[in-house]
């Protein structure tokens, strides 16, 4: 977590960032929140953020059931501001259903169109995340060119 707090530090200050990967270093769910906090920070410092290429694979966000703890509040918040996105990969984000309300809602949010769409292993969404799923992919049909959901 401490690493992943040092990181959340400077990406405020990445005001052209476009691809941010932290793929594979497993910082937890603190470690998680802190990234996610560093992204809305960076999706707070300027207008229009340049992000389109986001790499979050065994990130831990949680379903959005323990506000104190889980990072897909602060995570959803700042997606909501990147239209440019294009790539999202969360796999392994024990995201559940909650988190995909939240996740799906920002993506509407924020316009992004995007082409890939990686969101496999990440707990139990039911029937009800299932729905609100199929949803929004109906939305994305003509955009998405990869989608992993196993």
């Amino acid at each position: 977590a401490e690493g992943a707090e040092q990181v959340a530090k400077f990406l405020p200050h990445c005001k052209n960032l476009e691809t941010f990967s932290y793929r594979g270093c497993r910082p937890i769910k603190a470690g998680t929140k802190h990234i996610a906090e560093g992204l809305l920070a960076l999706s707070e410092s300027t207008e229009e953020p340049a992000i389109s290429h986001l790499d979050l694979e065994d990130c831990t966000f949680g379903s959005g059931d323990d506000e104190d703890e889980d990072a897909i509040a602060p995570f959803a918040k700042a997606l909501g501001k990147f239209k440019h996105l294009r790539f999202l990969n969360m796999k392994d984000g024990d995201i559940g259903c909650g988190g995909l309300s939240l996740l799906l809602d920002a993506l509407k949010t924020s316009n992004a169109r995007l082409t890939d769409f990686l969101l496999d292993a990440n707990g139990e969404i039911g029937s009800e995340g299932a729905e609100m799923l199929g949803e929004w992919l109906i939305s994305q049909v003509t955009l998405l060119r990869r989608l992993h959901l196993s």
